[in-house]
C-alpha cells in the first residue's frame, strides 16, 4: 500500500486515502482502451510502474497554506503529489501535484462528491472539445467503507491546474504551489488593471462556448423553478436558519415594503412571491453553474482555467453563468472599506449599459466596467433584458444572501438585493411604491 505522509487527517480519512491512491495509480497501469485508464501524462509522466507501491509516498499539504479557498460542500480540500523514494532522477521522482476531495458520508444523506462526479460526467464531451481550458477529474472512489463505522467515504481526485508542472522545493522541502484565482485579481482591482481583467473575462467565456454552443429557446419556463437551487433553501416549507434572520430584518411575503437603510424598498421576500407567476421564453444549453471568482484560475501563463463540475448540468438557462459573476463583483468581492455613497451608486447601476462617472480613474467606474463586460457576452442570449437576466441576477443574489456574513462587503449585499426588488417590481410588474 502506499505510505501517506500527513498528519492532516484522521485515521478514517487515511485509511480511505491510501485505498483510493492505490486505485488511481491502478488506473494508471490498466490497457488505454480501458474506460478506467488514467493517462501518465496527466498524473506521473516519469513513472517507473515497476514501483513496488510500498516505495512510494503519498505527501498532503493544506489548501489554505497555498492560497487556496475551502469550499462549502464540508468536503476536506487537499493537495497532494507522489513521490517515488526508489528514484533518484528528480523529473521522475515526483508526480504532478493533484486536488483532493474528502467528505464523510454518512447513510441516506447527500453525497456532494458523487454528485460533483456525475455533474462533470454529463458535461465531459463539452470539456473535451476544448481539454486545456478546465480542470480533469482524474477519478472518483466510492463508497470507501472502513469497519465499524455507520458513514463511509467518497474521494474525488482532480488535476491541480494552477500551478507550474514541475514542482520546485523550498528548504523545507516543499512544493511551491500558489493558487492563482480571478478572486485574487479583484480583490487587487485598480483602475489600471481593469483592461486587462476585462481580456480575462473574455478569454474565460471563450472557454464556455463550448458549452454555450448548442442553445435552444424553450418556451413558458417558471423562472423560480429554474433556478430553484441557486435560492440555498429560501423556498423550502421548512426554511433554513439563514432565511429566518432575512424574515426578521425584513418580514415575510405578505409584507410588500420594508424600511431599510432608511429608505422605502420593495420587500425582496414579496417580490420573490409575485416571480412566482412569471414564465419566460429562456435560451437553454449546456452550463458550468457555478462561475465564481475561486472557480477561474490561472496557470505560469495567466490562462485561464475552469474547475469545480459540482453544479453542472445540460438545457438550464444559460445566464447562470453570467449573473453569478456579476453578483460576486457587485457584493461578494467588493472592497470591504468602500463607502455607502460607492456602494449605493454601483447597486444603483442596473439598466443594461451602467453609468460612468466622468473621473477614469475610479473604483466604481472599474467595477462597472467589468460587470458590463460579462453582460455584453451574455447579450446574445437574452430576448428581454429585464425578465431574462435581471430578475435570474434577483433570485441569484437573494440566495446568496446564505454566506453575507463571509461576503467582503455585507452592506452591498443587502442594497444589492433591495435595489434589484425595486427595479423588477417597478419594470416588470408597474408597481410603485
Amino acid at each position: 500500500m502506499i505510505n501517506i505522509d500527513t498528519h492532516l487527517l484522521d485515521g478514517i480519512e487515511k485509511s480511505a486515502l491510501s485505498i483510493a491512491a492505490n486505485q488511481l495509480l491502478d488506473d494508471i497501469e490498466r490497457p488505454y482502451y480501458d474506460k478506467d485508464h488514467i493517462s501518465k501524462d496527466k498524473l506521473w509522466p516519469k513513472l517507473d510502474t515497476r514501483t513496488h507501491r510500498n516505495k512510494i509516498i503519498l505527501h498532503l499539504l493544506p489548501l489554505e497554506r497555498i492560497g487556496g479557498d475551502e469550499g462549502r460542500t464540508g468536503s476536506r480540500v487537499i493537495i497532494g503529489y507522489f513521490e517515488s523514494t526508489k528514484t533518484k532522477n528528480s523529473l521522475a521522482k515526483f508526480s504532478f501535484p493533484i486536488l483532493i476531495k474528502i467528505l464523510k458520508v454518512e447513510a441516506g444523506t447527500r453525497d456532494v462528491l458523487k454528485e460533483e462526479s456525475n455533474n462533470y460526467e454529463k458535461v465531459r464531451d463539452n470539456i473535451d472539445l476544448q481539454a486545456d481550458g478546465y480542470a480533469h477529474k482524474l477519478k472518483f472512489c466510492s463508497p470507501i467503507e472502513i469497519d465499524n463505522y455507520d458513514y463511509y467515504c467518497s474521494i474525488l481526485f482532480s488535476n491541480f491546474i494552477t500551478s507550474t508542472k514541475k514542482l520546485l522545493y523550498d528548504s523545507e522541502n516543499q512544493p511551491l504551489l500558489n493558487v492563482n484565482s480571478f478572486s485574487k485579481k479583484l480583490l487587487n482591482l485598480k483602475p489600471d488593471s481593469v483592461d486587462n481583467l476585462e481580456k480575462l473575462i473574455i478569454m474565460v467565456y471563450d472557454r464556455l462556448e463550448v458549452f454555450h454552443k448548442d442553445i435552444k429557446l424553450k418556451k413558458d419556463i417558471n423562472l423560480i423553478d429554474e433556478y430553484s437551487w441557486y435560492l440555498r433553501g429560501l423556498e423550502k416549507s421548512n426554511r433554513e436558519e439563514w432565511v429566518n434572520l432575512w424574515l426578521n430584518e425584513w418580514a415575510d411575503e405578505k409584507h410588500k415594503t420594508v424600511l431599510d437603510f432608511n429608505t422605502k424598498f420593495f420587500n425582496p421576500f414579496f417580490t420573490l412571491e409575485r416571480l412566482k407567476s412569471i414564465k419566460n421564453n429562456l435560451h437553454l444549453g449546456c452550463i458550468h453553474g457555478d462561475l465564481h471568482p475561486r472557480n477561474i484560475v490561472f496557470d505560469k501563463d495567466d490562462n485561464p482555467k475552469i474547475i469545480d463540475f459540482g453544479w453542472a448540468d445540460v438545457s438550464k438557462h444559460v445566464i447562470k453563468d453570467y449573473v453569478l459573476l456579476e453578483a460576486n463583483l457587485r457584493f461578494v468581492m467588493l472592497q470591504t472599506e468602500l463607502n455607502y455613497a460607492h456602494i449605493d451608486e454601483i447597486s444603483n447601476n442596473i439598466v443594461y449599459t451602467p453609468t460612468f462617472k466622468n473621473n477614469p480613474n475610479d473604483y466604481v467606474n472599474s467595477v462597472l466596467k467589468l460587470i458590463y463586460k460579462i453582460r455584453t457576452i451574455a447579450q446574445p442570449f437574452v430576448t428581454n433584458w429585464d425578465r431574462e437576466y435581471i430578475i435570474p441576477l434577483f433570485i441569484v443574489s437573494f440566495g446568496l444572501l446564505k454566506y453575507a456574513n463571509s461576503h467582503n462587503n455585507h452592506t452591498a449585499s443587502r442594497l444589492t438585493v433591495l435595489k434589484l426588488s425595486n427595479y423588477i417590481m417597478k419594470n416588470v410588474f408597474d408597481e410603485k411604491l
